[in-house]
């Protein structure tokens, strides 16, 4: 039943509104059904989504390297995946000019209280839609400087 409700906003969103989002579990990390979920609904949703599951820094490395991604997305349920989080952002904001937005969720959130300073990302939030507005602020800011 839940999925007929997120499928009907598949196939809606305009080809120029399609994100392509990274999400990673890293390697000191073992949860998967949160991930999973969320992945799921971006991609009913309309997005296209890449999952990345016990990610070492390499393995983001490749990623981000392969593909441009509109938004990356750590997943974390552990306080020692934050060490890893922090080192894998900290990487990404060294060797990339353009860095996408950065966002954390996840069970240490409510844990963790100051997890987005830890980390260094962007964002640390367990709504969706409010990750998703990063990019959409973002994608302004960028059109902004642009003109």
């Amino acid at each position: 039943l839940m999925s007929s409700e997120w499928s009907t906003e598949a196939g809606r969103r305009p080809v120029a509104q399609q994100l392509g989002i990274l999400l990673v579990i890293c390697e000191d990390d073992l949860h998967t059904l949160g991930c999973a979920t969320i992945a799921a609904r971006l991609r009913y949703a309309g997005h296209s989504v890449r999952l990345v599951f016990g990610a070492t820094q390499q393995d983001i490395r490749k990623a981000l390297r392969q593909d441009w991604y509109d938004l990356v997305m750590f997943s974390c349920g552990r306080r020692q995946a934050l060490d890893t989080v922090s080192q894998v952002v900290k990487h990404i904001h060294a060797t990339m000019r353009d860095v996408p937005p950065l966002v954390l969720g996840g069970l240490i959130l409510p844990q963790i209280p100051d997890a987005q300073t830890i980390t260094g990302v962007d964002l640390a939030t367990n709504d969706l839609q409010i990750a998703l507005k990063l990019c959409d602020a973002r994608a302004v800011g960028k059109k902004l400087v642009a003109e």
